[in-house]
């Protein structure tokens, strides 16, 4: 078990790099992909437009702490041919 603390200023950076990756991985498939935005379930299609499907059964909360703790649990794998 292996224990990471992240700042964070390193989990936005972290997640803004995932969310960018996404999108682009979205667009060059042509996917359409969700997005909760105001408290509200939209859909972006692959060509940009939106739609708002429903309201979200979640919010987008603000992080104010400047530190996480996240414990991260790494198996050996062994192989044998």
């Amino acid at each position: 078990m292996k224990t990471v603390d992240l700042k964070l200023a390193g989990l936005n950076f972290i997640q803004s790099e995932a969310w960018s990756n996404a999108v682009l991985e979205n667009e060059a498939l042509n996917l359409n992909y969700s997005i909760v935005q105001g408290n509200e379930l939209i859909e972006v299609s692959a060509n940009g437009n939106r739609r708002v499907l429903r309201k979200s059964r979640f919010t987008t909360v603000q992080l104010t702490t400047q530190k996480r703790e996240f414990t991260l649990n790494f198996e050996e794998v062994s192989e044998t041919f």
